[in-house]
């Protein structure tokens, strides 16, 4: 903001993007136990038909949401 002129950025409008939270395709984990966010991803999966399932966690359920990954995901060939 340059100060010395009459417009500031304070003074202008600048429309923010809204980004819904619910996505189709996307698991939520939160405080319950692993298993049931593992059903929720394979439920997913075979419901609606995608190849992809976003797993979305905050914080605390961080190391929740890793731990339904690495149950669902297939095991890596290692070489």
């Amino acid at each position: 903001c340059d100060w010395s002129s009459d417009v500031c950025s304070s003074d202008l409008v600048i429309p923010l993007e809204v980004h819904k939270m619910t996505e189709e395709n996307a698991v939520f984990v939160g405080k319950k136990g692993t298993m049931s966010y593992v059903l929720a991803v394979v439920t997913q999966m075979n419901n609606k038909g995608s190849d992809e399932v976003y797993i979305k966690a905050r914080g605390k359920a961080i190391s929740r949401a890793v731990t339904c990954v690495c149950s669902v995901a297939p095991p890596s060939k290692a070489n």
